[in-house]
């Protein structure tokens, strides 16, 4: 909102280019599906590139894991788009979870001596989580702790303990996920991980047959 523009001043910059990531990341994305070859094209465009540079060994040791992740992500995104009624299921599990991602915030401002405006709290919030989103570290490692601290100490009393908020936010929204998590993932049925392989096996021949097909087409 303004108010919440207003408060952070020049720093609005800095959330305006992490929405200009997200949104490329999204059209990506998006592209995956609609576009699956022109993609493939581009990833293989830009990996000789790379190919050039000292990173080829790199590139030519990943290049297939990625074709084969970007068909999986298609055939997936195609089989849930075919079952529109998981499709709504997982959009209002998606729309709850990030709900509550961002009123935490909220809940440690007020722990710890702040009294923020709910609407200015989850502003904050969501330039956060857009913002810690673009940094290329696992679990945006680093960044996410420093744009926390960055945007909530200008919301803060200068008295309140910032260090503290950024470790209990980090806790409640990172960690404790995750190893909350980690039972359900040791435990998974085996007959979700047979569909998992049986998924992976299909992206891969998915993949032979594009790769002999540019293939054919480059010869001839």
């Amino acid at each position: 909102n303004d108010l919440f523009a207003q408060q952070i001043g020049g720093w609005v910059w800095l959330v305006v280019f992490g929405f200009v990531v997200q949104a490329a990341i999204c059209a990506f994305l998006v592209a995956m599906i609609v576009k699956p070859t022109a993609v493939r094209r581009l990833v293989h465009f830009i990996a000789r590139l790379l190919s050039r540079t000292k990173a080829h060994t790199f590139v030519d040791r990943h290049i297939v894991q990625v074709d084969t992740e970007l068909v999986r992500f298609e055939t997936e995104a195609l089989a849930l788009a075919g079952r529109p009624s998981l499709f709504i299921r997982t959009y209002l599990l998606t729309l709850v979870q990030l709900q509550s991602v961002l009123i935490v915030p909220y809940c440690i401002c007020r722990a710890v001596g702040g009294v923020p405006i709910l609407l200015m709290a989850l502003s904050a919030a969501a330039a956060t989580l857009i913002v810690s989103s673009s940094f290329p570290t696992p679990g945006a490692s680093g960044g996410a702790e420093g744009t926390f601290a960055l945007i909530f100490s200008l919301l803060l009393p200068a008295q309140s303990p910032v260090g503290i908020a950024v470790l209990l936010w980090r806790l409640l929204t990172f960690y404790f996920p995750l190893f909350a998590g980690m039972p359900f993932c040791i435990g998974a049925p085996k007959q979700e991980n047979a569909q998992v392989a049986e998924t992976v096996v299909t992206a891969r021949a998915a993949v032979d047959a594009a790769v002999t097909k540019d293939a054919s087409e480059k010869n001839g």
